[in-house]
């Protein structure tokens, strides 16, 4: 992630209209306000993801209008899809209001006059997208009003999670996996907005994607808890049925035993074969990873790797001699 803009570079006295420059050049031009003229604390970073920019900025709480005086001095040939990442922050549009709350969501084009503000402070994540890529995907092809996607609202919560999990890869991936996946946005975006009678095979491909890259992301992070390989636990922890979590692994051939299986002895070799772990014992590892029989280990470790552990661990040199 690049910085490109941070107050305590900036002169104190100069620091909002640094911050109103800063967000012209990187968001979109803007005409910023606030009652006090003092310092002013925030940061931006900004990279791309595919056709896709991604810009993250925190700030003290303003009031933010784009104005059609702003838009004519710098219209935009992109949508954005605004995630809150804390904090809350008030929209207005046309007679459109609504206040948006963490993993909230909010899609907008920018060419359309609008105002926010921060209830407190600003603390959110934008990403720009191309009209390019969204335009033949909608059904509506006339304006793109404000529109408002909740965090507890299923549509939502699968778009906000996805976001979420794109933007800390970002810069890890190749250019052809990063311009894939862009485009996955672009239809799941679509989808949220009403997408075209003929692009709906796409959306709903988009969807169930995104849906099982949200499960992906869950099983990383508990990958060690025993009762993940419950297909009922974690269907209830994901809030969908197990019948719709066994078709998102059917679709990738495999099943969610299987998937559980294969990451964790991942973990467990790649622990093998560090240094630092060569004092913990092989059974120690299989367990800490989620395995609760040993023979269960042993013999799936060899079916996957075509060799048993213990031909992994690093070999301790001898200490070395006086002569």
């Amino acid at each position: 992630m690049t910085v490109v803009w941070h107050s305590d570079v900036v002169a104190e006295r100069n620091q909002f209209a640094s911050w109103r420059e800063a967000v012209c050049q990187h968001v979109y031009a803007i005409t910023p306000e606030r009652g006090n003229s003092r310092d002013f604390r925030g940061r931006i970073w900004a990279r791309r993801f595919g056709g896709l920019d991604v810009i993250e900025l925190e700030c003290e709480g303003h009031i933010v209008t784009r104005r059609r005086e702003d838009i004519a001095r710098r219209a935009s040939d992109t949508y954005y899809v605004y995630c809150q990442l804390a904090d809350s922050a008030r929209f207005s549009q046309a007679e459109r209001e609504f206040v948006a709350g963490p993993g909230d969501m909010v899609i907008a084009d920018p060419n359309i006059p609008f105002s926010t503000s921060a209830l407190s402070n600003f603390n959110f994540r934008i990403w720009r997208m191309p009209r390019r890529m969204l335009d033949p995907l909608r059904a509506n092809g006339g304006q793109l009003m404000m529109t408002c996607l909740r965090r507890d609202e299923p549509l939502g919560s699968v778009l906000s999670s996805y976001l979420g999990a794109l933007a800390t890869q970002t810069g890890r991936m190749d250019v052809v996996a990063e311009d894939c996946i862009a485009d996955n946005v672009s239809r799941l975006v679509a989808v949220a907005l009403g997408i075209a009678p003929e692009r709906q095979e796409q959306g709903r491909e988009a969807v169930r994607d995104a849906k099982f890259a949200r499960v992906l992301r869950y099983i990383d992070c508990h990958l060690a808890e025993p009762d993940l390989i419950s297909p009922a636990a974690v269907a209830a922890r994901l809030g969908m049925s197990v019948r719709a979590l066994h078709l998102l692994f059917e679709h990738k051939g495999t099943s969610l035993g299987q998937w559980v299986k294969r990451r964790r002895l991942e973990e467990i070799k790649s622990l093998l074969t560090n240094p630092s772990a060569a004092d913990r014992s092989i059974a120690d590892i299989a367990f800490a990873w989620g395995f609760d029989d040993l023979s269960t280990f042993y013999r799936a470790f060899q079916s996957v790797y075509g060799m048993k552990p213990g031909d992994l661990r690093p070999h301790r040199q001898p200490p070395a001699r006086d002569d």
